[in-house]
């Protein structure tokens, strides 16, 4: 990764959550559909691009127990960020706000960083694959932390409070990125490392595209299946001259 890729990567995540400070942007809907549409995307550039990559490379007999372990990884995760990575937004009125927002930021922070080791790993022959896999990274991050700040307001945090989280957030992939530098000499690692990223992003990806928008149905909307076949589109775009 060069510096503007982390530098990118981190105005990402500040862009994204800046835009939950705005009210105009709180309408009902567009969360669910920028992340229905970024969750297809990922789908379609893990089976197209991550799962087969995994399983061509691997030194490791068992490589999809990696993948169940970073798709069980994240479900636990999931119980510490309350789902915000597929914008689940509650309210939280209680005296133990503190520990509340160190719950969330420790489940979002280390999914974060997890996403960011293998982006750091420069693979010699995986540069078409680090960068797809940074592609979904990044615009999953910016409705993340549009989801965290969202949250976090509506839970009648301070601002600044809310502003550190934010900052906090946006570097943790980032720092994971830092961390693959260091695990070059570990190539055969690679498949591992990215075998567990997959796993988790395939959770991500497939709650968020079958996730029903209402409780009291189980069908879904045109407007999502819409946004699911644009995300599938732009993956497929990304065999273009391959």
């Amino acid at each position: 990764m060069t510096l503007i890729s982390y530098f990118l990567l981190f105005f990402f995540v500040l862009a994204g959550g800046s835009l939950a400070f705005n009210p105009n942007f709180h309408k009902e809907g567009i969360l669910t559909r920028i992340l229905t549409f970024v969750g297809a995307y990922i789908l379609g550039i893990l089976v197209l691009h991550l799962l087969p990559e995994v399983f061509r490379d691997a030194t490791h007999k068992h490589i999809g127990l990696w993948i169940l372990g970073g798709f069980f990884l994240q479900l636990f995760l999931d119980q510490l960020s309350l789902g915000v990575e597929h914008g689940h937004i509650h309210n939280h009125f209680h005296s133990g706000k503190m520990r509340f927002v160190l719950q969330v930021m420790l489940g979002l922070s280390l999914h974060a960083f997890i996403e960011g080791i293998p982006l750091g790993m420069n693979i010699q022959g995986k540069e078409t694959l680090t960068r797809n896999l940074y592609y979904s990274v990044a615009l999953h991050k910016a409705p993340e932390a549009f989801a965290l700040v969202l949250l976090l307001l509506s839970s009648r945090l301070t601002k600044n409070i809310v502003v550190i989280c934010l900052f906090v957030f946006a570097l943790m992939s980032p720092t994971g990125a830092l961390l693959g530098m260091f695990l070059n000499n570990f190539s055969d690692k690679f498949s591992i490392v990215l075998a567990l990223v997959c796993g988790a992003l395939f959770h991500i990806s497939t709650t968020i595209i079958f996730e029903n928008e209402s409780s009291n149905e189980h069908s879904i909307s045109f407007k999502k299946i819409w946004a699911v076949l644009a995300g599938v589109g732009l993956s497929l775009l990304t065999l273009w001259g391959e």
